[in-house]
């Protein structure tokens, strides 16, 4: 090959990377973000041989673009590593287990709902009930819950416990 037309092919893939990396930047704040934090994990019995999670989280939308709840899903990972996907509580049925069950302490969060939205640049507290058809002492031996949310358009966030 001649040297001028390697110098130009050379330049004109330096010009295509900078545009290329001008327009991702510039669409960052379109892309949808979740920054997720779960805050609080109680383990209810609600008979001998069921039981329920009542998941705290702290959810930052960074971008400009509205998340809209389609499904939440609560996980169990067994100590065995082992997954085990929770049956997700309505609203109606956490305000009841608040009311009939003083183990389950005091409700801190509304709990998140399919088509509840999250505005842009908006930080909510949340909450989700999950009931699992096994003994609360399976919960308690639990490797971590995650929490997964999934976004009307499709997006996946997912939180995980950091056990000690």
């Amino acid at each position: 090959m001649n040297k001028p037309l390697v110098i130009a092919l050379a330049m004109g893939a330096v010009v295509m990377g900078m545009l290329v990396s001008v327009f991702y930047k510039g669409s960052e704040d379109y892309r949808l973000t979740l920054e997720a934090e779960l805050r609080k994990i109680r383990v209810v019995e609600t008979s001998p041989a069921s039981s329920i999670a009542l998941v705290d989280f702290r959810l930052q939308n960074r971008s400009n673009v509205q998340f809209v709840l389609r499904e939440a899903k609560v996980v169990l990972v067994k100590a065995d590593g082992s997954e085990l996907d929770g049956d997700t509580q309505p609203r109606d049925t956490v305000n009841r287990i608040f009311e009939y069950l003083p183990a389950a302490g005091g409700k801190i969060n509304e709990v998140l709902i399919p088509s509840d939205k999250i505005g842009p640049k908006a930080l909510i507290d949340r909450m989700a009930g999950s009931s699992f058809s096994i003994p609360v002492a399976e919960l308690e031996a639990r490797k971590h819950f995650r929490v997964e949310l999934i976004d009307l358009d499709g997006g996946k966030f997912v939180m995980t416990e950091k056990r000690k």
